[in-house]
């Protein structure tokens, strides 16, 4: 049988997102600490700031503009992770 999906509260997502946004700590720590996948806490924090749910910074805080231009390389990172495995992937099946 197949592993059973965890559910996680609206409170705990939206704790766990702030952490890496508003306070800018980094988000594998903060999974780790949580005991969630790092990809998971970066969807959620995608899906956060698509939505335009992440509060702003407190004063003196990480510049909104540059958290935004990070979290935005994350994805972008992660999405090109996935195209060269993805690459990869065909390339070693592609040559039979």
């Amino acid at each position: 049988m197949g592993a059973t999906r965890r559910n996680f509260a609206k409170d705990f997502k939206l704790a766990a997102v702030q952490r890496v946004t508003d306070r800018g700590e980094p988000r594998h720590e903060v999974a780790l600490e949580l005991g969630i996948r790092p990809d998971q806490l970066l969807q959620w924090v995608t899906s956060s700031t698509r939505a335009g749910r992440v509060t702003a910074p407190a004063p003196g805080g990480p510049d909104p503009e540059l958290t935004r231009l990070s979290l935005e390389n994350q994805v972008l990172r992660a999405e090109c992770d996935r195209l060269q495995k993805a690459l990869k992937f065909l390339v070693v099946n592609g040559k039979s």
